[in-house]
C-alpha cells in the first residue's frame, strides 16, 4: 500500500503528533508499505527508518502571529502545486490528512481533485485552544466549521480519544474510529531513574520532584500550578519543554521552587521522568496526551487535571490521581490534596504498577496496525461509493428516457377525451413504473447485491455512504437548471417521490443525480 502523509507538523519539530507520526510510518516502512509526507518545508527531506528513506516534500512556511514559534504552511498554490506533482508522481493508495485545518486541507483537495481514498486524523481541540488567546478567540467557530467540512469528505476519520470522537461528531462528522496513542515501554521505564538528573531537575532531600513536560503553551495550563508551589516550600517542579510563554511563566514562577530545564529529547528524556516522583498534567484540552503515558512507562504516579481525556486514561486511586481545576489555587484544594496522596506509600506503590501495566498495553505497533486497519477501511469505502455512482450513472440515463416517454404520452393525451385521458395517463404510471423497475435492475446489476422495493427501485444499504437522499434536477435544452425544486428520492425504504416528479417535470433534455 502507497500512503501518502499530509500534517501540519513534521520533523524537525517535536511534539506528540510528530512522534505519533514517526511511530506510525516506522510500522509501515516495517510492513513492506510505501509512504511519502507532506510537511512545512523546515529543512527536512528524508525521514530514515528501518534502512530506508522516506521522502519529505516541503512546503514554504511562515510565522504567524498566533504561534510566532513555529512556522506553518498556508494551503495556497504552491501546496497545491506541491500536492499536484507529489500524487502524480507517488500515485498513493491512500491519503491521511493529519488535522486538516492548515497545510493538511491540501491532502483533502487533492484526494478529491484525483479521486483518492481519504483518512482523516483529528488530535487537537483547535477551538478550545484559540479561545486560551484572547486576540484569536474569534476564530474558534471558523476553525469548527474547517474542522467539520474537511473531516465531512473523509471516507475514515480518526480521534485519538472517546471524548475526541465526541468532539468532532458534535461538530457534525460522522464515522469516527479511535485510535489510542502508543508508548515504547523500552525507552521509558522505571530503571533510567539517575541521581544526578533529579538534581539538575531541582530535586533536594526533603522536597517532592513534581515533572511537567511539554509545550510551553498557554493551552498547557501551567499557570494553575503556581499558587501551590507558592505556598508549598516542601514541593519542587521541574517543567521540561520550550515554547511560546517560557518567558512568561518563569517570570509567574519565580521565587518558587522551580526549575525551568528546556528542551530533552530521547534517553535524556527518558532518565527526566523516571527520576522524579510524580508527573503533574494541569491542561485541560488535550486529546490524548501521549505524555501522560510516557510517565506512566516511567513508574511515575499521574496526577492530572480532571477532563474528558484523561478520565479516560485515569481511574484517580488506581493508576492514577485527578483533581479539579476549578478548586487548584484554594489552600488545600484538590491538586494539593492530590499531591499528599504521594505520601502514602501504598497507595503510591499501587499506582506505579498499574500505570506500567496500562502503558505496557499501548505498545506502538498494535496502534499502528489499527491505523493500517483503517487505511484499508477507507479504501474500501471509496471503493463502494465509487460503485454506488456508477449504479446511479446506470439510473439516471433510465431516468432520462422515462421523463421523454412519460413527457410523449402526456402528449398524446392532450388530443384524446377526459375518459381516455384518464385511461392513457394510467398507461403512462404503467410505462413510468416499467422503467423505474428496469432502472432499480440496473443498480441491482451494477451494485451486485440490492432489495427491489414496491415501486421497483432497488436499493444497497452498504453502499449509501454519505446519507440515503437522491436529488433529482431538471435541465432544459442549453443545460442551464430549471428553477425548479429537485425531486428527492429516500433510498432507504420502499417509496419514492416519483409522482410529484412526473407531474412537476416540463420536456427536459436530461437530469443529474447526486447523493447526499
Amino acid at each position: 500500500m502507497k500512503v501518502l502523509i499530509v500534517t501540519e507538523t513534521f520533523i524537525p519539530s517535536i511534539d506528540g503528533v510528530v512522534t505519533r507520526l514517526k511511530r506510525l510510518i516506522d510500522h509501515l516502512i516495517s510492513e513492506g508499505h510505501e509512504v511519502q509526507v507532506i510537511a512545512p518545508d523546515l529543512g527536512a527531506r528524508v525521514y530514515e527508518t528501518g534502512g530506508r528513506r522516506v521522502l519529505i516534500h516541503g512546503v514554504r512556511a511562515v510565522k504567524t502571529p498566533f504561534y510566532s514559534h513555529r512556522p506553518w504552511s498556508l494551503p495556497l498554490v504552491q501546496a497545491r502545486i506541491v500536492a499536484d506533482q507529489v500524487v502524480q508522481d507517488f500515485r498513493p493508495d491512500v491519503i491521511h490528512a493529519v488535522q486538516p485545518i492548515l497545510l493538511a486541507q491540501v491532502g483533502v483537495w487533492a484526494a478529491k481533485k484525483y479521486g483518492i481514498p481519504l483518512a482523516a486524523s483529528y488530535h487537537t481541540n483547535l477551538p478550545a485552544y484559540l479561545e486560551r488567546y484572547p486576540a484569536w478567540s474569534w476564530g474558534a467557530p471558523l476553525v469548527g466549521w474547517a474542522t467539520e467540512k474537511m473531516h465531512r469528505d473523509a471516507e475514515v476519520n480518526i480521534a485519538t480519544s472517546a471524548t475526541a470522537r465526541s468532539e468532532l461528531m458534535a461538530q457534525g462528522v460522522r464515522r469516527v474510529d479511535v485510535v489510542p496513542s502508543g508508548v515504547d515501554t523500552e525507552l521509558y521505564r522505571p530503571s533510567r531513574a539517575d541521581d544526578e538528573m533529579r538534581e539538575r531537575l531541582g530535586g533536594v532531600q526533603g522536597r517532592r520532584l513534581l515533572l511537567f513536560v511539554g509545550r510551553l503553551a498557554a493551552e498547557k495550563d501551567l499557570h494553575l500550578l503556581e499558587p501551590m508551589m507558592r505556598r508549598r516550600d516542601d514541593i519542587a517542579l521541574a517543567v521540561v519543554g520550550d515554547g511560546p510563554v517560557r518567558g512568561e511563566l518563569e517570570q509567574l514562577f519565580a521565587g518558587t521552587n522551580t526549575t525551568f530545564a528546556g528542551f530533552m529529547r530521547g534517553e535524556e528524556l527518558a532518565r527526566a521522568f523516571a527520576s522524579a516522583d510524580a508527573f503533574v498534567f494541569p491542561s485541560v484540552t488535550e486529546t490524548l496526551g501521549l505524555v501522560i503515558l510516557e510517565a506512566k512507562a516511567s513508574g511515575l504516579p499521574v496526577i492530572a487535571a480532571r477532563s474528558g481525556p484523561t478520565m479516560e486514561q485515569i481511574t484517580s486511586g488506581e493508576n492514577g490521581i485527578l483533581f479539579d481545576v476549578s478548586d487548584s489555587a484554594v489552600p488545600g484544594g484538590s491538586l494539593e490534596q492530590a499531591v499528599e496522596l504521594l505520601d502514602d506509600p501504598r497507595l503510591v506503590d499501587r499506582v506505579r504498577a498499574a500505570g506500567r501495566a496500562d502503558a505496557e498495553e499501548h505498545s506502538w505497533p498494535r496502534a499502528s496496525a489499527v491505523f493500517v486497519a483503517l487505511y484499508e477501511k477507507a479504501i474500501r469505502r471509496h471503493r463502494e461509493a465509487q460503485a454506488f455512482s456508477t449504479a446511479f450513472a446506470v439510473v439516471e440515463q433510465d431516468l432520462a428516457d422515462l421523463m421523454d416517454r412519460a413527457e410523449a404520452e402526456r402528449a398524446a393525451e392532450q388530443g384524446a377525451g377526459d375518459g381516455q385521458q384518464v385511461a392513457d395517463a394510467g398507461q403512462g404510471a404503467g410505462a413510468a413504473d416499467a422503467a423505474g423497475a428496469a432502472a432499480g435492475q440496473a443498480v441491482t446489476s451494477a451494485s451486485g447485491t440490492g432489495a427491489r422495493s414496491s415501486r421497483g427501485w432497488t436499493v444497497v444499504p452498504e453502499t449509501v455512504m454519505w446519507g440515503g437522499t437522491v436529488t433529482i434536477r431538471h435541465h432544459d435544452k442549453a443545460g442551464r437548471l430549471e428553477p425548479k425544486k429537485p425531486a428527492r428520492l429516500w433510498m432507504g425504504g420502499g417509496s419514492t417521490a416519483r409522482t410529484p416528479f412526473f407531474a412537476a417535470s416540463k420536456r427536459t433534455s436530461g437530469s443529474s443525480i447526486r447523493t447526499r
